[in-house]
C-alpha cells in the first residue's frame, strides 16, 4: 500500500539536480510542495536522492537537541523497530493479537472471543509492554523492552534546535539517510546469510547420500565387482579402471 507524501523535507536546492546542470527541466526540485506515491517503509527510510527520510530527521533532531546517550539508544531501538515492521521483517500489534487470538485453544474459530482467550491476551500484552515476557515475532529476537521500575526515574531538560544554516541540516539528514541505507543492506546481507548457511546443510546432506552411493563400503556393504573399478575424484570427475583380457 501507498500514500501520497511530500517530495521534499527542506526546500530543495535546484544547483545540486543534474538535470538543472544540464539545462533541462526537472519535475522534483521545480515543484517544493511536491507530493508522490510511498510505501510505508519509503516514508520512514526515504526514497531517491531527494527525499532522506523521517529516520534520519529524528536521529538529527537528537542530535541537534544533546540528548543524552542512553536515551538516544533506546529511541533508535524502537526506531529500528518501527523500521522492521514497516519492511514486513516483523508483525504489526495488530498482525500479532489476530495470530494470537486465532490461537488460541479457548477460541472456536466463530468471530466470538470468549473470555478466556481475552483475558490471556491482555494478560501477555501486559507482560510484554513491562518487560515480564518476549515476543520474538513482535518485537524481534533479542528482548527490547527493558523491565519497568519507578526506581532511578529522572527526567532530562532538552535544549532548543539551532541550526546555524540549512546546509547543516541538509548534511545531517544526508548522513542518517546513508546509515537508514545501511540499516536496511545489512538486514538484507543478514537474510541472504541464513538462506546460504540452510542450502549449504542441505548441499553436504546431499553431497553425503552421494558418496555413500559410490562407497557403500562405509556402511558394512559390499561393493559389486563391476563398481570396484569405479574411483570418484574430489572435483566430481568419475573414472572407471578397464582390466585387460
Amino acid at each position: 500500500q501507498k500514500f501520497w507524501w511530500r517530495s521534499h523535507m527542506v526546500r530543495p536546492d535546484r544547483g545540486a539536480c543534474p538535470s538543472h546542470q544540464k539545462g533541462q527541466p526537472c519535475s522534483v526540485h521545480d515543484d517544493a510542495g511536491a507530493v508522490v506515491e510511498m510505501t510505508c517503509l519509503e516514508i520512514l527510510t526515504g526514497k531517491g536522492a531527494y527525499y532522506p527520510g523521517l529516520v534520519p530527521l529524528v536521529l538529527v533532531y537528537l542530535d541537534s537537541i544533546g540528548c543524552d546517550p542512553d536515551t538516544a539508544q533506546r529511541v533508535k531501538t524502537y526506531v529500528d523497530l518501527i523500521v522492521k515492521r514497516a519492511s514486513g521483517e516483523l508483525k504489526t500489534a495488530a498482525a500479532w493479537t489476530r495470530d494470537f487470538v486465532a490461537s488460541h485453544p479457548a477460541y472456536a474459530r466463530d468471530s466470538v472471543v470468549p473470555p478466556e482467550t481475552a483475558y490471556d491476551l491482555l494478560q501477555r500484552c501486559h507482560d510484554v509492554g513491562v518487560g515480564a515476557a518476549h515476543e520474538p515475532s513482535l518485537l524481534g529476537p533479542e528482548p527490547k523492552v527493558a523491565p519497568v521500575r519507578k526506581e532511578n526515574a529522572y527526567n532530562v531538560p532538552l535544549a532548543r534546535v539551532h541550526f546555524q544554516t540549512s546546509d547543516s541540516l541538509r548534511t545531517l539528514l544526508d548522513q542518517y539517510a546513508e546509515r537508514a541505507n545501511l540499516v536496511r543492506r545489512r538486514s538484507e546481507l543478514a537474510g541472504d546469510v541464513v538462506r546460504l548457511k540452510a542450502d549449504l546443510v542441505r548441499a553436504e546432506a546431499e553431497l553425503k547420500d552421494v558418496d555413500d552411493a559410490l562407497e557403500p563400503r562405509s556402511q558394512g556393504l559390499s561393493r559389486p565387482a563391476s563398481m570396484q573399478r569405479m574411483r570418484a575424484s574430489s572435483d566430481g570427475t568419475l573414472s572407471v579402471e578397464i582390466l585387460s583380457p
